[in-house]
């Protein structure tokens, strides 16, 4: 496996040289998400940054001439969906208006954003705007021809949004109705899910011959952290046992958890046996989700072990069960994997283990 380094996204902080004094930055006035906090600095960042800067000024002016054109309607439709939200409560209220330029040049500009300042390791502010970006087009488009809803748990992966990354796999697993992305009634928004127990049994993702791959995978990594959650509550009591209060071993203990673990005092304070079985009966459910996936598409997991970022590189289009497939969504969870420390270890030992296994067997 190629060597993994773990990174965090970068805060709000001079492009140039990182300071994050905020009264001295200033926003890139072209790409809208870099910060400098001297023109000079600016000037001397120019030739790195002008590249992504100029793509993301043509991407964001894209959108907006399609988003003006729909608010100089005679019927102004965002606000015509808005009214409708409210007497309906439905999150898709556009009715014969064509949104099809609306929503390529919108997802676009996401995806731009990603590319060019959102890499794993990159700028938060240039995720954070995607994400915010992709929460008002799921509110609004009621079809997925474009893939927001693949890319939404991962971007809040990203973000440490753990648990609503795994609300939305779960509303969106609850709301398909069998092969392809046909909703049984238009999901209703005031109904979606919210503080879903992560720790449940696994979601059934799978239907016949089709499969989420795209949320099966963010899944996978909620798993994971939430594993890694237990595992860290559990290094604390043992390594401070004795030497200082309970309280502030707890106390250190709620601020290394994600917040799927966070809330919950009955985990965080819990009885020692009672953190090692939830911890064995998660090994198991990944143990299991591993050789599901493995299952669906034969070349993800091999990718993702040899090369994540080689595979990631060749994005494209795709049908399922390819290799194609599988390089892309290694794309687009690439940065919630790199970004969740102890995340790839893991998934050697389960790696390893499910091949003992298979092995023994």
């Amino acid at each position: 496996m190629a060597s993994l380094e773990h990174r965090t996204l970068s805060p709000k902080a001079c492009g140039y040289c990182a300071t994050t004094e905020k009264d001295k930055l200033r926003l890139c006035a072209d790409c809208k998400i870099i910060y400098y906090c001297s023109r000079d600095h600016q000037v001397a960042d120019r030739k790195r940054h002008k590249a992504g800067c100029i793509a993301v000024k043509k991407a964001r002016a894209l959108y907006k001439l399609e988003d003006q054109k729909l608010r100089s309607q005679p019927t102004n439709v965002f606000d015509l969906h808005s009214q409708l939200q409210n007497v309906q409560g439905s999150g898709h209220a556009f009715v014969d208006v064509d949104l099809g330029d609306y929503k390529i040049t919108r997802f676009h500009l996401v995806m731009t954003m990603l590319d060019r300042f959102g890499a794993p390791g990159g700028c938060i502010v240039a995720v954070q705007e995607a994400l915010d970006h992709l929460l008002e087009m799921n509110r609004i488009f009621d079809c997925d021809d474009i893939p927001l809803r693949d890319i939404l748990p991962t971007i809040h992966l990203r973000l440490n949004g753990t648990q609503e990354a795994y609300d939305f796999v779960k509303w969106w697993a609850e709301s398909l109705e069998g092969p392809g992305l046909e909703f049984q009634n238009t999901p209703n928004l005031s109904q979606k899910i919210t503080d879903a127990d992560a720790l449940e049994a696994l979601l059934e993702l799978r239907k016949g011959r089709y499969m989420d791959l795209a949320h099966a995978v963010p899944l996978f990594l909620i798993k994971i952290r939430a594993i890694l959650d237990l595992q860290a509550i559990q290094t604390t009591r043992r390594a401070l046992r004795g030497t200082v209060p309970q309280e502030i071993i707890d106390l250190i203990a709620d601020n290394l958890v994600s917040n799927i673990v966070k809330p919950r005092p009955e985990i965080l304070w819990g009885h020692a046996d009672e953190l090692t079985w939830l911890i064995g009966m998660l090994k198991g459910q990944v143990k299991r989700l591993y050789k599901i996936i493995d299952g669906y598409n034969i070349y993800f997991w091999e990718l993702m072990l040899k090369d994540p970022y080689a595979a990631a590189a060749k994005r494209c289009p795709y049908v399922s069960h390819t290799k194609e497939e599988a390089c892309t969504i290694i794309a687009w969870n690439l940065g919630s994997w790199i970004e969740t420390a102890g995340a790839f270890d893991m998934l050697m030992a389960v790696h390893r283990a499910v091949g003992n296994s298979s092995s023994a067997a």
